[in-house]
């Protein structure tokens, strides 16, 4: 894994180009970047913004372009190098999982740098992409590593660093109460596959509201109260066809489930009704 890389100052986009090697024609990245060493290379003294580097995990056999896989694992290494800045890991903190699991922000790592240079996207931005084959198999297939620049601003971490300690009080607290979250089962929803919004209540009350081809996760048992809790999923439409998705877990096991259309291909049922076009309800009681 790469150490952490931090720094004040913007860094370059590097190019690509082919060559003919062992007769294909693969992607040879150009002179590596300055900001994979060091990132901070073009500072500014007026800067503010921060910037992490990730690095695929091993070089792998590719003909061409580096594969998906070495750009998810170098995507994923520079987010766990933020992670560890704000002093949390990912799979620790619920709150830092929901930003980097919104659908989205994995978008932007589907598209081109160029496309996505200045684009915020929820708080983080893929600022760069090198990748470079440092060795190749014994038929000479390149392997490739890949390194991916991520840029976060002042505003965003210390927005960060407010909602991961509030996140840290509440688990202190249910910690205190060990004895009594011990005997209590933990109750999750996600509305996802939306087209074109999602709302989740709890006793009437919306705690999350998702819209249109994104993901959303709700532990739902921080909002219950004692006695009785009334939970509804309402999905809505605002124009043309509709879809709909779903998943309510009781710790791990998968207590409802539903889904209809898939989002940007076909409608639920093809009917293009207005309004709340899907209700989903269900009780739990909480001791």
């Amino acid at each position: 894994m790469f150490s952490i890389i931090c720094c004040l100052g913007a860094c370059s986009s590097s190019s690509n180009q082919a060559t003919k090697y062992a007769n294909h024609t693969v992607q040879r990245s150009a002179a590596e970047p300055c900001w994979i060493k060091r990132s901070n290379c073009q500072a500014t003294s007026d800067e503010t913004d921060l910037y992490f580097v990730g690095q695929s995990a091993e070089p792998l056999a590719q003909w061409g372009r580096p594969k998906r896989k070495s750009t998810r694992s170098a995507q994923a290494d520079a987010e766990a190098q933020y992670a560890r800045f704000l002093g949390v890991n990912i799979e620790s903190s619920i709150y830092l999982k929901e930003v980097l699991d919104e659908s989205t922000y994995q978008s932007q790592f589907t598209h081109t740098v160029s496309s996505n240079l200045n684009h915020v996207v929820s708080d983080l931005v893929k600022v760069d992409e090198h990748f470079a084959a440092y060795q190749e198999t014994s038929d000479g297939q390149p392997m490739w590593t890949v390194y991916i620049l991520i840029k976060v601003t002042r505003k965003t971490i210390d927005k960060h660093r407010v909602a991961i300690a509030e996140e840290a009080k509440r688990l202190a607290e249910i910690a205190d109460q060990k004895s009594l979250i011990s005997e209590r089962d933990i109750w999750t929803a996600k509305v996802f596959n939306i087209d074109d919004t999602a709302t989740i209540y709890i006793n009437e009350i919306a705690v999350r509201r998702c819209e249109f081809s994104s993901s959303c996760t709700v532990e739902l048992t921080r909002h219950f109260n004692k006695g009785n809790n009334h939970v509804k999923l309402s999905f809505g439409n605002r124009l043309g066809f509709w879809t709909y998705g779903y998943e309510v877990r009781k710790n791990k096991q998968i207590m409802y489930k539903g889904r209809c259309g898939q989002v940007w291909v076909f409608g639920c049922d093809w009917t293009m009704k207005h309004g709340v076009v899907h209700l989903f309800e269900f009780e739990v009681e909480q001791r």
